[in-house]
C-alpha cells in the first residue's frame, strides 16, 4: 500500500481509501465498498479493489490505470504454492491488446468505473447493510454469493456474473505482472501464467479499495 500510495502522489492522482477491515462477511464488505464508491462525496471515477493479502507492484497497478475498459483485473497465484492461478481467460475470445476476456477473475487486484458500478447496481436489490459509510441511503446487493445452476458461486464470481448480465466484460491485463498472494508463505506467479486459459479460479480473504479520481 505504501508503494502504490507513493505512486499515486507522484502523478498528483486525486484518492481517498475506503477500508473495510474486520468484517467477517467479505460479500458484506464488499457491497458496501461499492455503496461507498457510488455516493462518495467526491464522485471519484475509479475504484481499485485491492485485498491486504495481494502484493501489487506500482508498475501493475500503472498498467491498469492505462486501461480505459470498464472492469480490468490483475492476475494472481493461489496462496496453496499450486500452479493454480486466481484469474482464467475464456478460450474463445480473442486477445484485446494486452487484456484477455476473463472467464472468471479474483478480485484482489481490479479496477472498476463508476459507469460499471452504476450499471451493476441498477439491476440489484436494495438493502441496509451495518456500519454502512457515507450516510444512510441503501445500498445495493451487487455481490451476492450462492448456489447458481448446481455450481457454488463466490463473492468474487457473484460481481463477475453481475457485470456479464449488464452487458460488461471482464478483461484480464497480461501486463500487470509480478503479483504475489501471502498465507503461511508468499507465493509469486510464473509469467507464463499471467493469463492461463479455462482453469479453476480463486478468491480473496480479506478486502481493501481505493477510490480513485481523475488526475
Amino acid at each position: 500500500m505504501f508503494d502504490l500510495g507513493r505512486l499515486v502522489a507522484m502523478n498528483r492522482i486525486e484518492a481517498d481509501l475506503i477500508e473495510r477491515a474486520g468484517d467477517a462477511d467479505v460479500a458484506h464488505a464488499r457491497n458496501a465498498v461499492l455503496h461507498a464508491f457510488r455516493v462518495h462525496p467526491s464522485r471519484p471515477q475509479r475504484l481499485l479493489l485491492l485485498d491486504a493479502d495481494v502484493g501489487v507492484p506500482p508498475a501493475a497497478f500503472a498498467a491498469l490505470l492505462t486501461c480505459s475498459e470498464d472492469f480490468v483485473v490483475a492476475n494472481y497465484p493461489w496462496r496453496d504454492g499450486s500452479d493454480r492461478t486466481a484469474c482464467t481467460a475464456k478460450s474463445d475470445r480473442p486477445m484485446n491488446g494486452p487484456l484477455a476476456a476473463a472467464k472468471n477473475a479474483g478480485l484482489g487486484c481490479a479496477l472498476l468505473t463508476r459507469d460499471c458500478v452504476n450499471r451493476m447496481a441498477a439491476a440489484a436489490e436494495m438493502y441496509r447493510p451495518y456500519g454502512m459509510p457515507y450516510g444512510e441511503e441503501p445500498a445495493r446487493a451487487i455481490c451476492v454469493p450462492g448456489v447458481r445452476n448446481g455450481v457454488w458461486e463466490a463473492e468474487d464470481q457473484s460481481l463477475v456474473r453481475a457485470w456479464e448480465r449488464a452487458g460488461g466484460t471482464v478483461w484480464i491485463h497480461t501486463g500487470a505482472r509480478g503479483l504475489t498472494h501471502t498465507g503461511p508463505r508468499e507465493h509469486r506467479m510464473a509469467d507464463r501464467a499471467v493469463a492461463s486459459i479455462d482453469g479453476p479460479s480463486g478468491g480473496p480473504a480479506w478486502l481493501n479499495a481505493v477510490a480513485e479520481g481523475r488526475p
